[in-house]
């Protein structure tokens, strides 16, 4: 299941970054990490803390394949 997060909000993140406008960008950006954060909440048995490190550690990869972009 995360091997598959990771390569469709990879190439989501890819698709996003041929549009000029950065409020797109940054909204669906904003919407995968909100899903990823309560998918973990929900699929795992993590601690608020592992699921918000977690999540930021999700952002940062995101924030980093659009900046590449």
């Amino acid at each position: 299941m995360g091997d598959t997060y990771w390569t469709g909000s990879s190439k989501l993140a890819y698709l996003i970054n041929s549009t000029r406008l950065f409020a797109v960008k940054l909204g669906v950006l904003t919407a995968i990490v909100i899903l990823f954060g309560v998918w973990v909440n929900y699929a795992t048995t993590a601690t608020r803390s592992e699921v918000s490190a977690a999540t930021a550690a999700s952002a940062a990869v995101l924030v980093v394949d659009v900046g590449r972009g």
